[in-house]
């Protein structure tokens, strides 16, 4: 069975049959997308009735595991591709979506007559299957010899103006350094296009109001018609005057009339002698005691 593994999704490129009972007959090859890359540790995983089954992928093959094939059924196939970063220890995994597979029933049966397999036989089989384990042990101890490496490693950086220094030392104290430069300033880009402020404008004519905007797009006009007159409003309730009556005036009808006989006015022409320390005084009554005062005290008339 050929598979496609891509970033995100695995899929079944060349589908065959795979029967159940069957013993290092059928492998998975896999073909994986340019962004996982031979640096990275890649596992199958085949589930089946709930329970999951791993397999270490080496050169892109695996092998169908015994438990997935006990019997005819549907099988879930997923993949896990993962990249540790020997300097940094930065951990990158890609985990795609599964596919699934159907493996058929086989002819294999549990016959009246059947003969036990021979202990050559076995022994065969034993020994296809522990060379198998052997080379997967192989895989996984030089991946743990690499990360063994990794934490061994005492990594230093130094930068002076334009170039940085990097020098890793391993266990055994041997020390290897890396100078990189700066990259060089990149081509200025062209210059963006000059920017534009609107113009607003604001005239009135009449009843009509004109609304002007001026932007890098041309110029809108709009027009505002003044609202209509609203409807008149109630007549409001008459006014009151609040006012206090003297004794010298009278009240009758909201009409106000005043007793003038109680008091002297502005164009008065009869005769009036104050006779009260506060009684006014008339012009003719002031001129008259001025004028007796100094006849009397010359003593005589004039």
């Amino acid at each position: 069975m050929k598979l496609i593994v891509n970033p995100h999704k695995v899929e079944i490129d060349k589908e065959e049959a795979i029967n159940e009972k069957e013993i290092n007959i059928s492998l998975c090859k896999f073909e994986f997308a340019d962004e996982i890359t031979d640096d990275y540790v890649k596992e199958a995983y085949f589930t089946y009735n709930g329970e999951s089954y791993k397999q270490i992928i080496v050169n892109n093959m695996c092998t169908f595991p015994q438990e997935v094939l006990v019997k005819e059924g549907t099988v879930e196939l997923g993949v896990v591709a993962t990249y540790t970063d020997l300097i940094s220890g930065e951990i990158t995994r890609y985990n795609p979506s599964p596919v699934y597979f159907k493996t058929d029933l086989g002819s294999l049966r549990e016959a009246k007559n059947s003969e036990p397999i021979t202990p050559s036989e076995m022994e065969q089989y034993e020994q296809a299957l522990q060379d198998g384990l052997t080379e997967v042990n192989s895989k996984l101890d030089a991946i743990d010899d690499a990360l063994d490496e990794v934490n061994n490693l005492d990594i230093d950086a130094n930068k002076v103006d334009n170039v940085t220094t990097v020098s890793i030392t391993d266990k055994l104290g041997d020390t290897k350094t890396v100078q990189i430069l700066d990259g060089i300033n990149g081509i200025d880009g062209t210059n963006g296009v000059d920017g534009f402020s609107p113009v607003a404008n604001v005239s009135k004519s009449d009843n009509i109001t004109t609304i002007t905007i001026t932007d890098k797009n041309g110029t809108t006009t709009a027009t505002v018609s003044d609202g209509v007159d609203g409807v008149d409003g109630q007549d409001g309730r008459d006014g009151y005057v609040q006012y206090t009556a003297g004794s010298n005036v009278n009240i009758e009808n909201n009409i106000i009339s005043v007793n003038l006989s109680n008091y002297l006015a502005k164009n008065n022409t009869s005769e009036y002698i104050p006779s009260n320390d506060y009684n006014p005084s008339t012009k003719k009554y002031v001129d008259d005691s001025i004028a007796n005062a100094i006849t009397n005290a010359l003593g005589g008339s004039y």
